[in-house]
């Protein structure tokens, strides 16, 4: 019988993950959350066991790691320090915790972890390919197995897209597959052990259970390619990035029940042929002819006599490594809320809901006869689809299907997604429209937080941000826009990854991309490309290239992953040697790479206006060089906390002294001694002197006088600031006290503001404030998201103890808010904060996790006011200290601070 005392571990996670099928880590780290029904419960200490058998495990013996009782009350990121792992192979594992010594302790339920090739001699079979110009095609395979197959496992990469079939049947629900990195073709490779690699490129390979799909007898596998990025041809605004033909690298490991083995894989074996799919490209679309389909063509005793064979081709540079990122899924489908017919006889459907990923169609009709579907974000004014906001007439999203004839036949694209909300659907005559479904696509991330409050335009805004969002997560690449760019701008990621963090679980995609910036770098200078995968695309040094330094320190502060700190600290680094080297004799940034853009702030009000010559609209001018040395600023602060975590005593005194120094230098530069403003006196130039902490005492209540009157006079409580002011005003103006100021620029309904996107019938969050400009689905405005989990709900990270092993509860209590929520599965366990006031009182309800504390801040000066659970806690100022979970408090400049252990609370006060 468990004891009520005793802490229960659960939700057992091998590198972030939920029972892996393939990881190619050689020390993979365990992670457990912890469930206790007793107020303060700790993990005194813990039992990890790895075993080759789930029947060793059971019997507790680890035949290839046993911890012992290690003393720790941590229960992330746990080391594997056992045995060499060996490829291919399943582990069970189980970790036992104990709040006290002399206690048994509880076990866990049994986790698996499986690996995938870890060697360099895992990987026999080359690539394969064909000799012509195919837009997608098909190539089979059959073999026979003689006997019944206990467990197979099919580890493929093709490039650019795939689609892999055993005896007919789809492998895995992945779609879009493999995740994008850097491709590179201009040197020959061997594959090499992962983390041997010199080359600094890779392609990922998936890893899928094809146990049940095998038959004892004949079988055959079939493989479908496409483009993707890897051969996308059309569109060269950015420049020519096209590496090579389609292909595909395979393995096919089967074990039988007699313990043999089996090796099935890419080679001159395969045959191919010319597919249904004649054309496909991620921006443009897919023309599907369904004529073309060979039925049967991916089963077994297929005549294929006509088929060619296949060529042996040279692969990528670089290496292979296992896919550990979430891929891409078909995530739901939506019916359309509305049908018009257009003027020119065709169909315009309505999802009511901006989106990304294509349509499913059912129709019928004569052989040959062509149904086209378009899409687009937006209606221009004679209920035509708009094609400007998702790329224009030159960029259309278009998907084209030509019937077969043969009854009803459904449809939905392969190898392309798009960014919409209309579809239009031209049909030829004889053609029967049965359905249509709007199918909604993007990275498999989970959710992770949720947040609501009485305001409902912030709920709005909340639910804007998190489909943009998910909308712009393919191919474990956070995109700026789902349709006309597509592309990894470290500006747009960098400054909505806390708002990221806060709503979905986003450790094994941030981990993926992270190491994509790492390997995008320049070697030799330390430059960091403002899009990831490189792609081409405008950005600067500051909030572009500073991502290399921010995206690691996310992942330490929010998921307490130190191990990211060091295997990227020589990126982070570089980069800052880098800054270095383009700033002048004040510190300031002033250069980028020759011919670069060198962005400062991004997209205030009326930007385009004042780039097109026009003259009306706000005249708002952010210096560049301001915007680049804040972040260069944040970074040396930043650097100098990891330089102390990592031992590196001499960096961390050298970024000490650089943020004295820039902080200097930032003053001198753009303070104005006249109006006791910096720059030209608009938000963002007040405002990002101020979040750096470069204003001198004497001089900050001025300057904040001037942003006030600014914002309350000049602009009537609006913003006046682009991508990296906006969450950084409110943030500032809360942290100074003025949150009822922040609060009223967040609750406009006008222009520029949020209320005025919602207004005009917005779903997903617009590249700009202004409707007529940029596209209507980029994320980076949603990165005030956070500010409703930290300021509005009061949820923040101590970065002391990151990783949520402590976290601070303070929430504005706004005046015209009556309550406000948030739940959040941090990677220690769930959190869960809700305020609510009423004419006679206000309470805080708290769920903080096992094995971890909090700061609880509460407005009231009278401490015998404050109630938990309706008991008193104070009597005569002094703690009540019977009173379980609370340790200690203090009283601070406006109420009290408590100090509490897990556990479910509810204060009143």
């Amino acid at each position: 019988m468990i004891e009520m005392t005793a802490i229960i571990p659960y939700s057992l996670k091998t590198e972030y993950l939920t029972n892996p099928l393939g990881i190619d880590v050689p020390n993979p780290r365990f992670s457990w959350l912890l469930k206790s029904e007793t107020r303060g419960m700790r993990q005194y200490a813990y039992r990890v066991i790895v075993a080759t058998s789930k029947e060793m495990l059971e019997e507790g013996l680890g035949d290839m790691w046993d911890s012992g009782m290690v003393v720790s009350d941590e229960n992330i990121h746990i080391e594997y320090t056992g045995k060499k792992l060996l490829s291919s192979t399943r582990y069970w594992w189980q970790v036992r915790c104990y709040s006290h010594a002399e206690e048994t302790g509880n076990n866990s339920e049994t986790a698996v972890f499986e690996t995938a090739l870890l060697e360099s001699s895992d990987f026999i079979c080359g690539w394969t390919g064909t000799e012509e110009e195919l837009s997608s095609p098909i190539f089979r395979r059959e073999f026979s197995l003689e006997k019944k197959a206990a467990q197979a496992r099919a580890y493929i990469c093709g490039l650019g897209y795939y689609e892999m079939y055993i005896n007919g049947h789809k492998a895995g629900d992945h779609v879009l597959d493999p995740n994008w990195t850097d491709f590179d073709n201009r040197t020959l490779h061997d594959l090499i052990y992962p983390y041997k690699d010199n080359t600094r490129k890779r392609a990922l390979y998936a890893v899928y259970d094809i146990t049940s799909l095998l038959n004892s007898g004949y079988n055959a596998a079939g493989i479908m390619l496409g483009n993707g990025w890897y051969n996308q041809r059309e569109r060269n605004v950015e420049g020519k990035m096209a590496y090579g033909k389609p292909k595909f690298w395979l393995q096919i490991h089967i074990q039988f029940e007699d313990g043999s083995e089996k090796v099935i894989g890419s080679g001159r074996e395969w045959k191919y042929s010319r597919g249904p799919i004649v054309f496909n490209n991620i921006y443009y679309g897919e023309i599907y002819d369904a004529r073309m389909e060979q039925t049967g063509w991916n089963n077994p005793e297929y005549e294929d006599a006509s088929w060619k064979r296949a060529k042996e081709v040279p692969g990528v540079s670089g290496c292979l490594r296992a896919q550990m990122s979430p891929a891409d899924k078909v995530i739901s489908a939506i019916e359309p809320c509305s049908i018009a017919l257009s003027k020119a006889g065709s169909m315009i459907y309505d999802l009511g809901q901006n989106i990304s990923g294509w349509a499913r169609i059912r129709v019928s009709g004569s052989s040959g006869k062509k149904v086209e579907l378009r899409f687009a974000e937006e209606l221009d004014e004679n209920g035509h689809l708009d094609y400007i906001s998702s790329g224009s007439i030159e960029q259309l999203q278009k998907d084209v299907y030509i019937l077969s004839g043969r009854g009803i036949e459904t449809y939905e694209p392969h190898f392309t997604w798009h960014g919409f909300r209309y579809i239009e659907v031209r049909i030829e005559d004889g053609v029967s429209m049965e359905s249509i479904l709007g199918i909604v696509v993007h990275a498999d991330v989970k959710s992770a937080g949720s947040f609501s409050c009485s305001n409902s335009l912030f709920n709005q805004i909340y639910e804007a941000y998190k489909w943009s969002q998910l909308s712009n997560l393919h191919g474990g690449v956070p995109s700026d826009c789902p349709h006309r760019e597509r592309l990894g701008y470290t500006g747009d990621a960098q400054i909505t990854a806390e708002s990221a963090m806060l709503s979905f679980d986003m450790t094994a995609f941030y981990t993926k991309w992270v190491e994509d910036i790492d390997y995008a770098r320049d070697l030799k200078s330390g430059y960091i490309p403002h899009t990831v995968p490189f792609y081409g695309g405008g950005g600067g040094p500051g909030g572009w290239g500073c991502a290399a330094v921010l995206l690691p320190w996310y992942m330490y502060m929010y998921y307490g992953d130190k191990r990211i700190l060091e295997q990227h600290y020589e990126m982070m680094l570089a980069w800052m040697e880098y800054l270095q080297r383009h700033r002048d004799e004040d510190y300031i940034i002033t250069s980028e790479e020759p011919g670069s853009w060198c962005l400062g702030e991004w997209v205030v009000p009326h930007q385009f206006d004042k780039v097109q010559g026009k003259k009306e609209g706000f005249n708002i001018d952010i210096p560049p060089e301001l915007v680049n040395t804040y972040y260069y600023l944040q970074s040396a602060t930043i650097m100098s906390t990891v330089a102390k975590l990592l031992g590196d005593k001499e960096k961390e005194c050298d970024f000490i002294a650089l943020s004295f120094d820039l902080k200097k230098g930032m003053h001198k530069r753009f303070y104005n001694e006249k109006t006791g403003s910096y720059g030209a006196g608009v938000q963002g130039c007040d405002v990002f002197p101020l979040a750096a902490g470069c204003v001198p005492k004497e001089k900050k209540p001025k300057v904040i006088e001037n942003l006030l009157q600014n914002i309350l006079e000049r602009n009537d409580g609006h913003f006046d600031t682009g991508i990296f002011g906006t969450p950084l005003l409110l943030k500032t103006l809360s942290d100074h006290g003025f949150q009822e100021i922040a609060y009223r620029i967040m609750n406009q309904r006008s222009y520029p503001g949020y209320g005025y996107m919602l207004s005009q019938g917005a779903t997903t969050l617009w590249e700009c404030w202004e409707k007529d400009q940029g596209s209507h689905n980029h994320p980076m405005f949603g990165s005030v998201a956070a500010w409703f989990f930290q300021y509005v709900a009061g949820l923040r990270i101590d970065e002391n103890k990151p990783g949520f092993k402590k976290l601070i509860v303070r929430p504005c209590l706004f005046s015209d808010i009556d309550y406000a929520e948030v739940t959040y599965e941090s990677i220690r366990g769930n959190i869960g904060i809700r305020w609510e006031r009423t004419d006679a009182k206000k309470a805080i309800h708290l769920e903080i996790p096992c094995n971890c504390s909090a700061d609880v801040y509460l407005p009231v000066k009278e401490l015998e006011r404050i109630t938990e659970s309706g008991i008193p806690i104070f009597q005569k100022e002094k703690l009540w200290k019977e009173l379980q979970g609370i340790a200690g408090y203090s009283l601070e400049e406006d109420g009290v601070k408590l100090t509490v252990q897990s556990g479910v609370y509810f204060f009143e006060l």
